[in-house]
């Protein structure tokens, strides 16, 4: 996007890299991952990465929003899949079948976001 300064790059190569650190991923995280605050997305991808199968993540930002979606569009040309765009709350899904990963970005206010996600039911979640 257009909107988003250069030095946004820097500190998602810098979140990246702090988000693979994380020696809890692979003892915390089973299966779902609730991320309030999506930022430059570097924790959905290592998430991705690490074979987290599903991912909640909220964005207040609408820039922040539509890059990280944009981001998603990217991701399914080279894995492959489906996506689907709902309006209330604004969410966006992203289904990579080649990987076993669904992705859901969510727009808006965390505090009223995650009434809707808690409904779902879970075994385990985490919360990032």
């Amino acid at each position: 996007m257009k909107d988003i300064d250069i030095s946004v790059y820097e500190d998602f190569f810098r979140e990246a890299y702090q988000s693979n650190l994380y020696d809890f991923w692979d003892e915390k995280i089973e299966s779902v991952m609730i991320e309030t605050g999506t930022y430059l997305g570097s924790a959905v991808s290592a998430a991705m990465y690490k074979g987290i199968k599903t991912i909640h993540t909220i964005e207040i930002d609408k820039k922040l929003f539509a890059w990280n979606v944009n981001k998603g569009m990217q991701n399914l040309q080279l894995l492959g899949g489906r996506y689907e765009a709902s309006a209330n709350p604004q969410k966006v899904s992203f289904y990579y079948d080649s990987i076993g990963t669904d992705v859901h970005y969510y727009f808006g206010d965390s505090c009223k976001v995650l009434s809707e996600i808690l409904t779902i039911n879970f075994n385990k979640k985490a919360f990032f």
